[in-house]
């Protein structure tokens, strides 16, 4: 089992480099006892960087996890030796335009449900490409009052926050908003709370305070069909 040291703690989160057992491995992967690297899934691309162990460097370039296994898998065929112990380092500029997407969309869901009555039905958090998903029919108007709503939010500068959760009583305060059928069946479940203003559950990496977001600029709709807009839109420069 790996040891996801970005998932306890926002603190976490903001951890650039680490040391690590190696576990196992083989031609182009690496299993580790613990990692900062984001695993791939829920809409976020996994975190690039590099593993030392020695003199040798290797690059990683995507973390999946395959039948409970986190695998780490290199730019190359090279092997790490298991029981040796390698530096991590994340490519931070990288991570953190992630973290600062994956947050924006938290806000853009959390608007567009306060506006519009309008779950998120799927999005993407890439570096060159922001999208969310709504069930509802939008225009320029809906757009503008949603843009509006998540700037004022990123403005207040709301703390965000994980919190470890009972099932039950995290879908009592979620609603329909949380989309919690789409989470893992654990009784207990990482939830990110922003500051009086949402809830929901997620594994993902977020910032620890809106203004780190900068602000959001909602660039166009397209119909996806059966009731859904694809809202695409981009960040400002961080207040970081």
């Amino acid at each position: 089992m790996t040891r996801l040291l970005y998932s306890d703690s926002v603190e976490g989160e903001y951890v650039r480099s680490f040391r690590a057992r190696v576990q196992a491995s083989g031609p182009g992967w690496v299993q580790l006892d613990q990692t900062a690297f984001h695993v791939e899934g829920g809409g976020q691309p996994a975190d690039h960087g590099t593993l030392r162990l020695g003199a040798q460097e290797v690059r990683v370039q995507r973390v999946v996890q395959e039948g409970g296994v986190v695998k780490h898998l290199l730019a190359g065929p090279e092997q790490l030796a298991p029981g040796g112990e390698v530096e991590g380092e994340l490519d931070w500029a990288r991570r953190f335009e992630l973290m600062r997407g994956h947050t924006s969309g938290h806000l853009l869901a959390q608007a567009a449900w306060r506006l519009l009555n309008a779950r998120c039905v799927g999005n993407s958090i890439d570096i060159a490409k922001l999208r969310i998903d709504l069930s509802a029919r939008t225009g320029p108007n809906e757009l503008k009052r949603m843009e509006d709503e998540v700037n004022q939010a990123i403005a207040r500068d709301r703390q965000v926050r994980i919190r470890m959760m009972d099932r039950a009583t995290l879908g009592t305060l979620v609603g329909e908003r949380g989309l919690l059928e789409l989470s893992p069946p654990d009784p207990t479940l990482r939830a990110i709370e922003v500051q009086d203003y949402d809830l929901c559950p997620c594994s993902g990496t977020h910032v620890a305070q809106t203004r780190e977001v900068g602000g959001v600029k909602l660039l166009k709709r397209e119909s996806k069909g059966q009731g859904v807009d694809r809202i695409t839109y981009q960040l400002a420069a961080s207040a970081e």
